[in-house]
């Protein structure tokens, strides 16, 4: 029972919160939003970060082995051209409002 409920309580609370909206509880909201957003079996949150896990190792194979294949004054000026990249982004990032 406990492994049932660990694996489908999404369904659970799905159901709940859609008979509480159309009964007028106008907070229900919220559980719907979390439901679909964290908790099993949508947890469309840890599917997002899995999926970009997945594409940032490819591409990062792809440049790691496109690198390799060049003569090493080639691959110093690459990683300068990065390093400078990666600090604009930084220097143009925008301020938090909630810092």
């Amino acid at each position: 029972m406990k492994k049932h409920l660990q694996q489908y309580i999404g369904w659970y609370l799905l159901v709940l919160s859609i008979g509480f909206i159309f009964n007028g509880q106008s907070e229900a909201w919220w559980v719907l939003i979390l439901t679909l957003l964290k908790i099993p079996p949508f947890d469309l949150v840890g599917r997002a970060f899995d999926w970009a896990g997945e594409v940032s190792y490819k591409w990062g194979m792809k440049l790691r082995s496109w690198k390799e294949r060049q003569t090493r004054p080639m691959r110093i000026v690459i990683t300068i051209i990065l390093i400078i990249v990666i600090l604009l982004l930084i220097w143009i990032q925008p301020e938090c409002e909630l810092c």
